[in-house]
């Protein structure tokens, strides 16, 4: 019995040890998180998500915004919750400041606004060429439609409802993009393999710069006078001085890259690939491909990156899909079946509705973004 009562108190003892432990590591692992993503006070920089109400947060002067989410949240499922028609041919879309949703709608040859909270077309602008992509400057105010068929952009003013400037570009222009602080529209040309950049004050071109086969995709860096470009044609990205108008090298990244995007701070290009159907994670200093993502059904087409900077929503055209990457796992997280040949992709401020743009049906679903 002695030996009994001996084998029963070691045991215990060691129970109680190993409670301690494992109270010691919840501890620290309480105190980390509470480090690594805190609520409430964070950097206007920093990772949004997680319980969140629409609308927006006003800043202060330090750039710091009061916000009702938490970092570090992750997109794990999507979810149809409506869709609506529009116009023919939707191909591009952007959400601007307003809530409003824009909508390029290339057979139509109209730019589409969308009442987000209605979720009705409250007005059409004539654009007098088919638009297949666009970017806005001047917070939102001012449309940049590039029109493929006509070999020219398209500035629209949103505010009043027409069309005000337009500026020649190369060939079959199909990505546009804006510097950081607004002041030059750069356009894609896939059909003459050069970017022509615009002065967008003045809506004029300022010139061209030749880049390579079949350039589809533009990214500009959110603080340098950088960009780039994906050359659909070949397996590189291209680095474009925009402000001295000179290509300055490139990176190997996979054949044929069609669309791209960058993380927050610019370091980070996400690159969508159709041959094999993968996206690639660049190291943009080091000029290499630091991860892969092969996915299991479709075409990669157009990508979005979400406002916390780890969700990379894709608009897989081949298998009617739209997936979620996580870009920390470089693994699909969710995905979700919408209709024929999805292409055009926009999320709410808050990253809870993700718009998608089908062009041949000319239809927008609406998918609700849940979040672990």
């Amino acid at each position: 019995m002695q030996g009994t009562r001996d084998r029963l108190s070691t045991a215990e003892k060691l129970a109680r040890e190993g409670t301690l432990a494992v109270a010691s590591l919840a501890l620290v692992a309480w105190l980390s998180v509470g480090t690594l993503y805190p609520t409430g006070l964070v950097s206007g920089e920093s990772d949004p998500l997680s319980e969140v109400r629409a609308g927006a947060f006003p800043e202060t002067p330090g750039g710091v915004r009061l916000l009702h989410w938490s970092r570090g949240h992750r997109a794990v499922s999507l979810a149809k919750v409506s869709a609506l028609d529009v116009p023919t041919g939707p191909e591009s879309l952007a959400m601007l400041p307003d809530g409003r949703l824009l909508v390029c709608c290339s057979r139509a040859q109209v730019a589409a606004l969308v009442d987000t909270a209605k979720l009705k077309v409250v007005a059409q602008v004539p654009t007098g060429a088919g638009a297949v992509a666009c970017c806005t400057t001047g917070n939102g105010q001012i449309a940049w439609l590039a029109a493929a068929g006509a070999n020219k952009v398209v500035a629209v003013d949103l505010g009043a409802g027409k069309a005000v400037a337009e500026a020649a570009c190369g060939k079959s222009p199909e990505a546009v993009a804006a510097s950081p602080d607004g002041g030059r529209v750069l356009v894609a040309n896939w059909g003459s393999g050069d970017v022509t950049v615009i002065d967008a004050a003045r809506a004029e071109p300022l010139g061209s710069v030749a880049v390579g086969p079949h350039p589809r995709g533009i990214v500009c860096h959110p603080s340098k006078p950088y960009a780039y470009v994906s050359l659909n044609g070949s397996d590189k990205l291209v680095k474009l001085n925009w402000r001295d108008m000179r290509a300055e090298g490139s990176i190997t990244c996979g054949r044929a890259p069609r669309h791209l995007v960058a993380s927050p701070d610019g370091d980070t290009l996400y690159v969508a690939q159709n041959t094999p159907p993968q996206v690639a994670k660049v190291d943009r200093d080091d000029a290499l491909v630091r991860a892969t993502c092969f996915l299991s059904k479709g075409q990669p087409r157009t990508i979005l990156l979400g406002p916390n900077g780890t969700d990379l929503f894709i608009a897989n055209s081949g298998a009617g899909q739209v997936t979620i990457v996580d870009t920390n796992r470089m693994s699909e997280s969710a995905t979700a079946q919408t209709d024929v040949m999805p292409d055009g992709l926009a999320l709410s401020e808050d990253g809870r509705r993700l718009y998608v743009a089908h062009s041949a049906v000319s239809s927008i679903w609406v998918f609700e973004v849940g979040y672990e």
